[in-house]
Order: C-alpha cells, then structure tokens, then sequence
C-alpha cells in the first residue's frame, strides 16, 4: 500500500516515467516527417496542376490533347502523391499508438513498387529491374496476404 502511494502525484495521477519521456522527445523527428511530407504533398499536387495545364495547352497541332508520355508522367506524379499520402497516415499512426502498423507500411510498400512498375522505362533493356521490381511486389503482397490471414497479434 505504501509503495502505490508513493508512484502517486497528489492528484492521483501517476507520475510519467523517464521513459516516456525519452519516446516522447524521439518522436519529434517524427513530427516533422509529417510535416515535410505534407508541404512536399501540396507542392506535388501543385506541380501534378501545372504538369496537366501546360499538357493541354501546349502549342501542338493537337491543342487540348495530352501525349501518352506526359499522362505517364501526371500518373507517376498522382501515385508518388499517393505514397505521400499513406506515408503521412502511418506515420501518424505510429505516433498515435506508439506501434508499428505492419499493414499501412506494407500497403505504401505495394504502391511505391508499382508505381515504379508503371513508371519504369521498358524501351531501355530493364528486363532484369523489372524481374526485381516483381519480384518484391510478389513477396510483399503474399507477405501481406499471410498478415491479413494470421489476424490481428493482441
């Protein structure tokens, strides 16, 4: 009884422990992940805007429509938005509860890899990066499959 008293404030609140307080401070970086994350996001959008007025109105014969290479580039700056975006998420997430939430990192893993998929030049001889980027996919997503199916760990 007397040891409870004495991990007591006089409130009744108990007193936070030096290791909270370490966590506390080393998520700090964390926060300002988040944030420049989400500065990058607004530029990006910005960026995804310009990209998509200067396609329709570029001084072609063809006014007001997009070349496939450029709609390859809007779609690749889309999904890095994408990526930001669940990045953002998780990383909240983390600092929220204080874990690592294995499924939101593997679901921004999946975009990134097909976002380099779908962006990957295939004129060039890439046939071996694009075995590895497959590669990965297929194992972070039976990684995934296999996560889903085990359940939640509590």
């Amino acid at each position: 009884m007397a040891d409870e008293s004495s991990t007591l404030e006089p409130s009744g609140a108990e007193k936070p422990d030096i290791l909270d307080r370490v966590v506390a401070v080393a998520s700090l970086p964390v926060y300002v992940v988040i944030a420049v994350v989400l500065i990058g996001c607004f530029f990006g959008a910005a960026h995804l805007v310009m990209l998509l007025w200067q396609g329709i109105t570029n001084d072609t014969p063809a006014k007001y429509v997009i070349d496939v290479d450029e709609l390859l580039s809007l779609f690749n700056s889309g999904l890095i938005l994408v990526v930001g975006y669940e990045l953002i998420k998780a990383l909240a997430a983390i600092v929220r509860s204080h874990e690592i939430p294995v499924e939101k990192v593997m679901k921004i893993a999946m975009i990134a890899l097909l976002n380099k998929a779908i962006s990957m030049d295939y004129a060039d001889n890439v046939q071996l990066k694009a075995a590895t980027v497959g590669a990965m996919l297929l194992a972070v997503g039976a990684a995934y499959a296999l996560f889903r199916k085990a359940g939640p760990s509590a």
